[in-house]
């Protein structure tokens, strides 16, 4: 779902970029959605693997340990 956001607003941006109001932050967005492109998702794999080992670390605490 992120990644279809990001999608989303980097196709937004992109397409207001070329005017002069606002190009800098238009740009911005779009380096934004590259940085989640190429450094956040690729992660998804790796959490989906935490989330499939149905591990219980989490689940198993008492708030009274903290």
């Amino acid at each position: 779902v992120m990644a279809w956001l990001w999608l989303d607003i980097a196709l937004t941006a992109q397409a207001k970029a070329q005017g002069a109001a606002g190009a800098d932050f238009h740009r911005g967005k779009i380096a934004a959605a590259r940085y989640f492109f190429s450094h956040e998702l690729p992660k998804v794999n790796a959490w989906l693997q935490v989330v499939a080992s149905r591990d219980t670390t989490c689940r198993d605490m008492r708030e009274a340990w903290f």
